[in-house]
């Protein structure tokens, strides 16, 4: 059973991100752990499992999946497992808009002691640099980008101490870029992201390839070279294709950021107009055993997408506040305007969906 955890983490790492046969895989594990009483084994197939449903966006499951890790980790007395599992929920409130949950998580997580050298893992990374990773994008978001630059700092300090694996290193470095780019520093987030991909490269991880290409063509866009960071966002953006929803918002929140900072508002409205429908789209039934009506499964998937989409919106305009191109334009003002009526106006439109009856609602 070991063998197939370390080939489902394998599988995820050189570009399997989210695979459905990964899932079945594991699910199987899951039951054998279950019929045996294994706890050690259950919690790494379980953190697994979650890993997986987070990138297919279920994330009803992958946090259902987090409370039984702290439960496992809790009943066990496992320090480590329980940094764990609480990182696990951090990540998931985090990707479900609900800031306030998240930092609660990754601040119980940090606060537990770093001790000894990196343990072999058969999961997806070492969970003191990722949640110090995720935890700045929550801190910064929250208002508070000093304690989030310290916090990145934390996780690529621990990296290194810990000598943690390459994908560690490459999960620091392109959320770190993230971090600079709303922090207005361009350069310091293009460096993170061309090391990014020289790693990527040479361990060949090419499942990062695609992200840390859009980080660096935002990076060269927000630097003056807006065509050429343009182009590297758009050929980047092909690699999502067919992405699990957790990323397309932010690929939608990076064009729509940089054409409208640059005064390219048909094409930045459309970007923003794309990712509300997405939330529509998107409302995917919840699956349970034996389901109810199908509407009454729908509001946490919609709500976690919602939340996602949302947040990048809030990105797109907390991002372009802080940008001289567009505080220096006249239309930022009337573009945010118009936004806002759009958005609101799908909102309503999702309201009126969830109050009217199925039997009631006209045919299309």
């Amino acid at each position: 059973m070991r063998i197939n955890l370390a080939l489902c983490t394998t599988f995820v790492t050189s570009g399997g991100l989210a695979s459905t046969a990964v899932s079945d895989i594991l699910e199987g594990a899951r039951e054998l752990c279950q019929k045996i009483g294994d706890d050690a084994r259950l919690f790494e197939v379980l953190e697994n499992l979650s890993f997986q449903f987070s990138g297919q966006f279920e994330l009803a499951k992958a946090r259902a999946l987090g409370n039984e890790l702290l439960r496992i980790a809790l009943r066990t007395q496992n320090p480590e497992m329980v940094g764990r599992a609480r990182f696990d929920l951090g990540r998931t409130s985090m990707w479900l808009g609900d800031f306030v949950a998240a930092r609660k998580e990754f601040d119980q997580a940090s606060e537990l002691p770093i001790e000894g050298m990196l343990k072999e893992e058969t999961s997806f990374g070492n969970w003191q640099v990722r949640n110090r990773s995720l935890a700045s994008l929550t801190l910064w978001i929250s208002g508070f980008p000093d304690r989030a630059m310290v916090t990145v700092r934390e996780a690529f300090l621990i990296a290194s101490e810990k000598r943690a694996s390459p994908a560690d290193l490459i999960f620091a470095l392109y959320w770190s870029a993230v971090l600079n780019l709303r922090l207005g520093d361009p350069l310091a987030s293009s460096r993170q992201s061309n090391e990014a991909i020289r790693l990527i490269q040479e361990r060949g991880l090419m499942s990062f390839l695609e992200l840390a290409g859009f980080w660096r063509g935002w990076a060269l866009a927000e630097s003056g070279q807006i065509e050429e960071g343009l182009a590297e966002m758009q050929r980047s953006r092909m690699g999502f294709a067919t992405a699990a929803g957790l990323i397309r918002p932010l690929i939608f929140e990076g064009l729509a950021t940089v054409y409208l900072a640059n005064g390219h508002r048909s094409e930045g409205l459309k970007e923003v107009n794309e990712a509300l429908e997405l939330i529509e789209r998107r409302k995917m039934t919840v699956k349970t055993g034996s389901p109810p009506d199908q509407d009454e499964q729908q509001p946490l998937r919609a709500r976690a997408f919602a939340g996602i989409a949302v947040w990048a919106l809030v990105m797109v305009f907390l991002t372009l506040g802080g940008s001289p191109v567009a505080k220096s334009n006249s239309m930022f003002w009337e573009i945010i305007l118009w936004t806002f009526v759009t958005s609101w106006t799908i909102w309503l439109l999702l309201l009126l969906r969830r109050l009217v009856p199925r039997k009631e609602r006209p045919s299309l």
